[in-house]
């Protein structure tokens, strides 16, 4: 992902990659972060998942390109 990244900012007409992760995603909220994205906004109990009895919240993360 860090390549992709990279290969991304070369390109100046893309000023921000946004991506929605689970709220209860510590791993992969944990990576986004370390890798540079920050949290944005959270859609509050957003999704379902089929085995659970429960909503989820869905967080917004982004990286902004200057």
């Amino acid at each position: 992902i860090r390549e992709l990244i990279h290969e991304l900012r070369k390109d100046e007409q893309i000023k921000r990659i946004e991506l929605f992760a689970e709220a209860d995603n510590e791993i992969g909220l944990n990576f986004y972060k370390k890798v540079g994205f920050q949290v944005e906004g959270c859609l509050k109990r957003y999704m379902k998942r089929a085995q659970d009895d429960h909503f989820v919240d869905e967080l917004v993360l982004a990286m902004i390109f200057d």
